[in-house]
């Protein structure tokens, strides 16, 4: 048996186990890789996984929990004494503008995620 690996991914099992539980279900071995809906990395039930590719599984993510600014995509930036968001759509990031507010920034960053990650998008 091969197995598909991400760039820099290592087989945890945690991560063999969502193999396991998707292979079976689905008839086939997933393409690219499996992503938690709920994002609990632990809760292999079939229900709460996904195949998908390494971006939406990374537009799954929660916040950062040392973000500055509370929100994901959100950011302080020096130069232009305000907020910035951005977003990072298969590798690239993707400038959205800056704000005076965080919340406004905000904003822009669920317009962006809902439009390029549809079901994949996690706002908080």
């Amino acid at each position: 048996m091969r197995i598909k690996m991400a760039k820099n991914e290592e087989l945890t099992a945690e991560y063999l186990r969502s193999i396991l539980v998707y292979d079976p279900m689905i008839g086939e071995w997933p393409v690219d890789q499996i992503d938690h809906k709920n994002g609990t990395r632990s809760d292999n039930m079939f229900v709460n996984l996904r195949e998908c590719n390494n971006s939406e599984n990374n537009a799954n993510r929660q916040r950062q929990t040392n973000s500055t600014s509370g929100f994901k995509g959100v950011c302080w930036n020096n130069r232009a004494k305000k907020w910035m968001a951005h977003i990072k759509v298969l590798q690239k990031q993707i400038h959205l503008g800056y704000f005076d507010a965080p919340e406004d920034a905000h904003a822009a960053y669920i317009e962006a995620s809902a439009l390029n990650f549809g079901e994949f998008a996690r706002i908080g």
